[in-house]
């Protein structure tokens, strides 16, 4: 299993941590770990979201009325004439 190591932590920082740590009932490593894993979450279940609300945009595009004709041929036409 991949490793990250943190150096220079000062030592009244780690105890905090540790003791939260405690509190938590998780281990330091645990510690650190759990809102790196509750903000994966966050990002992929916000990327599923977007990509629903993608999909769900492109299905009412599909969906809607074309125009007979297209913008370069209206940009010809309204300079032919004038």
């Amino acid at each position: 299993m991949p490793n990250i190591l943190v150096c220079d932590i000062p030592e009244d920082v780690y105890q905090q941590f540790a003791s939260i740590a405690r509190q938590d009932k998780r281990s330091v490593s645990g510690e650190v770990l759990y809102p790196i894993k509750q903000e994966i979450a966050r990002r992929s279940a916000r990327m599923q979201t977007s990509r629903q609300a993608q999909g769900e945009l492109a299905a009412e595009l599909r969906e809607r009325p074309r125009l007979p004709v297209t913008a370069a041929e209206l940009v010809r036409e309204v300079r032919d004439e004038g």
